[in-house]
């Protein structure tokens, strides 16, 4: 291949192009995106953690949370060391621990995803036995022991090569405020653009790891998983050919938990599908880049050698598309939790409740201590504002109401008499 054509430069509206959609999905959109699903995580853990919702799919939804705003973190801190004027303090962050850190999230958020559709698998494929055993078990110890100990030291040992990715090469002759300066920048190591690594590590080990495997997990056990529903639901439909009253009458005293427990399996395979579905669209870009790695690592290596520019325009756009995508997948959790479980709904009701309880109170506080400073104010009346909650005037409107309407009743039907 030329050379002159491997480091042929983008052009200058080229390069314009560039730099305003990389602004846009990488600067804004993403930062935007990280920011909201950060919130929204972070509300997710703690009703996902109460009483109502102690299972061990939901402990595992807990960590997901956990890993995904790890993952938005290093996303949005990227994007603002690509956008923002040059930082040494930002880039030593970047090389020495939020470019391991990233991959090392990634890959836990991955298998974490992996683990739930696991969890799910065993729940429906063997309920009697599965039953048994998570039976009057710690749902903490059980999550941890089984699924997020290996996740952990498995991502750990697939991403120790990543510490030896990036070193730092002092660039002289930039010009800062006080004249000529020198600054250190993230480079790839030897290491990173060793043809052997590239080929076995980067692209085939990765995309083997944390693509093929856990696609196809996912894909088995999510069919798995419906085919067992489906077959379930059939047989609880399907009539009994010889029924005894006592059979019938049994059988209607456990329908109601039979419609219960069928609902909240039903429930949960349908947010798995939904996040296996989310997984699957916004990380294909991400190996179809590594795979234009792959393809194009002759002229990577060279570019690199030689300070210039052999990566086309639309793989750069491409790169910002695939990180934007991959922030919207750790950032949409929450919402299908709340479009999809109504318990859900109802603990994210109760928090938002008492956050407006919470603020209402400190408001009527604030406001009967700067009536208390007045030297007209109404001693009985301040006590009163200091006493009463908003849930207490409301159970008084209440008991109001219902009295006006007992009284309109006993009028209408002749049983309250007037007296003088």
């Amino acid at each position: 291949m030329n050379n002159t054509t491997i480091c042929e430069p983008l052009t200058e509206d080229e390069l314009n192009f560039y730099t305003t959609v990389s602004w846009w999905l990488d600067g804004l959109l993403q930062t935007l995106l990280g920011s909201i699903g950060f919130l929204a995580n972070a509300l997710a853990i703690p009703i996902l953690c109460s009483k109502e919702m102690n299972s061990i799919f939901n402990k595992l939804l807990v960590f997901l949370a956990v890993f995904d705003n790890f993952y938005i973190v290093c996303s949005v801190l990227e994007g603002l060391r690509k956008h923002k004027s040059f930082s040494q303090w930002h880039e030593y962050a970047f090389g020495y621990f939020l470019y391991p850190l990233h991959n090392f999230v990634l890959c836990c958020s991955i298998y974490i995803t992996v683990t739930l559709a696991l969890e799910r698998y065993r729940a429906v494929w063997r309920p009697v036995e599965y039953h048994n055993k998570v039976k009057g078990a710690n749902p903490w110890r059980r999550v941890t022991t089984t699924y997020i100990i290996p996740v952990l030291v498995f991502s750990v040992i697939f991403n120790i090569p990543k510490l030896f990715e990036v070193e730092f090469v002092v660039k002289e002759g930039l010009i800062g405020g006080n004249g000529t300066i020198n600054q250190s920048l993230a480079s790839p190591t030897e290491l990173r653009l060793n043809n052997y690594y590239v080929i076995f590590y980067v692209n085939a080990a990765r995309l083997l790891v944390q693509g093929i495997i856990p696609f196809s997990l996912l894909s088995f056990l999510n069919y798995r998983i419906y085919w067992v529903i489906r077959r379930r639901r059939e047989m609880v439909n399907r009539p009994s050919l010889a029924a005894t009253t006592a059979t019938t009458i049994q059988q209607s005293n456990n329908a109601a938990s039979v419609r219960a427990a069928k609902a909240n399996e039903t429930q949960q395979a349908v947010v798995l599908f939904i996040i296996v579905l989310l997984f699957f669209i916004c990380h294909t870009p991400r190996f179809a880049l590594n795979v234009h790695e792959f393809l194009t690592l002759e002229a990577l290596r060279f570019s690199i050698e030689h300070d210039c520019n052999s990566v086309s325009v639309w793989a750069l756009i491409c790169a910002s598309v695939s990180h934007c995508l991959m922030t919207l997948n750790s950032s949409v959790n929450f919402f299908i939790y709340t479009f999809m479980c109504a318990t859900f709904r109802r603990q994210v009701r109760r928090v938002v409740c008492r956050i407006a309880d919470n603020a209402e109170n400190e408001q009527r506080r604030r406001s009967a201590e700067s009536c208390a400073e007045l030297p007209c104010a109404n001693e009985t009346t301040v006590a009163f504002a200091r006493s009463v909650s908003p849930s207490t005037l409301l159970i008084e409107k209440d008991k109001v109401e219902m009295d006006v309407e007992e009284k309109a009743a006993a009028t209408k039907t002749g049983l309250l008499e007037t007296t003088f």
